[in-house]
């Protein structure tokens, strides 16, 4: 029964042995049996600066989440407790999302009041203080499928569970009294922001502040012209007393650090109130959705949905009940779009549809999680948007954005690790070969349309050897893509050696798909084959160094030493002799290996910078100078055994090299996450977005590799 979770298997043991202690005895049951958890103590809840870097996310499947810190103090502008896309808003300013995504639920700051007393259990920072400081009663934070937090006030423990519920832009929260000796009241108020999650909200008239009752228990609230009605419902049902008010300059500090504006108003609309005696649980549900039955029935209905596939992510992956998070919280990235389509956001809190990052990412996320069919359905996404041979580098509803070349490659490769895995030929061809024709034919014939303010430019080039060359210098078409102003920090124009390396596979393993679906292809295709390895020996290996040049064009060969040569490895087919392969792994270990993935330059270069911080100009300068990317360790990994001698050996060393990244990292950011980089020099702190698709979908893959050569 416990091991199945179904909600009616519940419902029936409540009727026997009572709802308080059945509800008890499962909530803390369940948890053990069915993931390995994360448990924070008192201790470490109660030091602020270490316990304010832990964070957690929920996801709702359809590009809608909730995430803060373990004290459940906001830390970020983008930490809310429903933040969702709404269909038919411009995208914020600096977010390339098909709709713009608003935080209408910040906070829910709950109280309790027993005998004349009153504890305020949530911990807020503003100018010069926090306040309250609830997290002096945290007894415990724990988390295995959703985050839970347990104070303890004198005999008193209340446990709070939060889940988002499958593609209903929903949020739910319940409360238990698990130990208690007196009856309390409980209280909470919503706090609103109603706001892009790229911005802050001041205090305002616009706000409409009435809240209408729908039915008893249940509330609507239309804070803005344009935007969707917020609904509460609470089962059972609390009173709900209106008290309009704003609480005022809530600090978000991280916020402050990344140079933005970090101070918020936040709009009360009235507090629940609600008497609890030991073995009461009371569920909160915030969602854009009206209600619709009982808020308890939906919590359990989740949690019984959370259990099967759990279950049966352990069928299709039986190492998923030995992994760490990463790999069952692997879905959090998978969505269906504002189309209805299925698709890979590229992380969270601020990232859209990327299409370099979901094609990076996929095999990761799919193909080693036993979801072949969902692997199929984010390619026939990104398939139907190829347009003159370029997949998007990212999807929007104003128009999609072509200002990248290797996403239309990472297509490719994403393509090839689906044909390996599932040998699904048929619906490659009815489905996914058209788009890859279009891609190789448009890349061999300089079609492709141009990305460069200069139309004449043409967006790729292939030479007669081959090899092909983008952009300009006024053009960003690399995974290497900041610029400030305009003008790119890591220019890459002319040809970069992984652009070449990734074309050099993605033109084989055309020729051998055309092959093994009996179709005919161009004896061009053969000769550029021919003559491509050679080519690229001849323009990219460097001796002095032995290693590949980064990029070679009219200003010379760049002798930079960065991680983009490792592809030329770790693609099924690489244009490199065996020595060669084995000497760019060589170069890329003693330059660039850390414990949480690879530099993006050698330290001993003078434009080496170390630490991401400060400015958004400040970090777009240090963004690829020098920051660790654990995403490129997927691919370091596998170039690693590839030139191994000793598989098995290279295997044990090399996981103990990643070790930090897959132990301490998973519980010190985003728990059971992995963050989007990292500073370059020890300690490693980890920076950027807090949970990243190809960091996480590479950790899982190069856990596989790993795992394969070890057995």
């Amino acid at each position: 029964i416990l091991q199945a979770g179904s909600y009616f298997q519940v419902a029936w043991i409540e009727g026997v042995l009572g709802v308080g202690w059945c509800r008890g005895v499962l909530a803390c049951i369940v948890p053990l049996l069915t993931m390995q958890n994360f448990t924070f103590s008192r201790d470490e809840c109660l030091n602020v600066e270490t316990a304010l870097k832990k964070e957690w996310l929920e996801t709702d499947g359809c590009g809608g989440f909730a995430c803060s810190t373990i004290l459940d103090c906001h830390t970020r502008k983008y930490h809310s407790l429903l933040a969702a896309p709404v269909p038919g808003h411009a995208a914020g300013e600096g977010s390339p999302v098909a709709d713009r995504t608003i935080s209408f639920l910040s906070k829910l700051e709950p109280e309790i009041h027993v005998e004349g007393q009153v504890f305020h259990l949530s911990t807020n920072k503003y100018p010069g203080i926090y306040h309250p400081i609830g997290h002096k009663y945290i007894d415990r934070v724990s988390f295995d499928k959703h985050p839970i937090t347990v104070w303890r006030i004198g005999d008193i423990e209340l446990r709070r569970e939060l889940v988002m519920v499958r593609n209903q832009a929903t949020t739910l929260i319940r409360f238990t009294v698990t130990a208690a000796d007196k009856p309390f009241t409980l209280l909470l108020r919503p706090l609103l922001a109603c706001r892009d999650i790229h911005t802050v909200a001041s205090e305002n008239l616009e706000l409409q502040v009435k809240t209408f009752e729908i039915v008893k228990g249940a509330h609507k609230l239309e804070p803005y012209n344009g935007l969707p009605p917020l609904y509460f419902s609470t089962a059972p049902a609390a009173a709900f007393y209106p008290g309009p008010d704003w609480w005022r300059q809530v600090e978000y500090l991280k916020e402050r650090s990344r140079g933005y504006a970090y101070q918020e108003d936040l709009f009360c609309p009235g507090l629940y109130e609600l008497d609890m005696q030991p073995g009461d649980d009371f569920v909160f549900r915030a969602s854009l959705r009206p209600p619709d039955g009982s808020p308890s029935a939906q919590w359990f209905g989740e949690i019984d949905r959370r259990l099967i596939a759990a279950s049966e992510l352990r069928k299709t992956v039986p190492s998923a009940a030995d992994e760490p998070f990463p790999i069952t919280r692997s879905h959090q990235f998978l969505i269906r779009n504002a189309d209805d389509r299925s698709s890979i956001i590229a992380g969270y809190p601020w990232f859209g549809e990327w299409g370099r990052d979901a094609m990076i990412a996929l095999p990761g996320l799919t193909l080693c999680c036993g979801r072949r069919r969902d692997a199929f359905d984010v390619l026939a996404t990104f398939a139907d948007r190829e347009k003159d041979g370029i997949i998007p580098n990212f999807l929007a509803s104003a128009g999609d954005a072509v200002n990248s070349v290797d996403a239309s490659l990472w297509f490719s490769w994403a393509l090839q690790q689906y044909v390996r895995v599932t040998g699904d030929l048929d619906g490659v061809r009815e489905r996914l070969f058209g788009a890859f024709a279009e891609i190789i034919a448009a890349f061999t014939s300089s079609s492709a349309p141009s990305a460069s303010a200069d139309p004449s430019i043409p967006h790729v080039t292939c030479g007669a050897d081959g090899l092909i060359s983008c952009g300009d210098r006024t053009t960003q078409l690399t995974w290497m893509d900041a610029a400030i102003d305009g003008v790119p920090v890591t220019p890459r124009h002319g040809m970069a050696v992984e652009l070449n390396a990734l074309w050099f596979n993605a033109l084989t393993f055309y020729c051998e798909l055309c092959e093994r679906l009996g179709m005919t292809f161009s004896d061009h295709y053969r000769q550029l084959l021919a003559s491509l390895p050679d080519a690229f020996q001849r323009r990219f290996w460097c001796e002095s160094s032995q290693s590949l040049y980064d990029v070679v064009n009219d200003e010379g060969n760049d002798e930079s030493i960065r991680p983009n040569q490792i592809f030329a490895v770790s693609m099924p087919h690489s244009p490199l002799s065996a020595a060669q392969q084995k000497a760019v792994v060589e170069c890329v270990r003693r330059h660039l290996v850390t414990p949480y993935g690879l530099r993006t330059l050698s330290p001993r270069n003078p434009a080496y910078s170390s630490n991401y911080r400060g400015t958004p100009a400040q970090r777009d300068r240090g963004y690829h100078q020098g920051a660790v990317w654990p995403w490129l360790m997927g691919h370091y990994v596998e170039a690693e055994l590839r030139v191994s001698d000793h598989k098995s050996q290279c295997a044990r060393e090399l996981r103990a090299t990643f070790a930090p990244l897959y132990e301490k990292h998973l519980s010190s950011g985003c728990i059971g996450g992995v963050s989007e980089l990292f500073d370059g020099d020890p300690p490693y702190d980890c920076k950027g977005c807090f949970n990243q698709a190809w960091s996480v979908a590479e950790v899982i893959r190069a856990q596989e590799m790993l795992r394969s050569c070890e057995s």
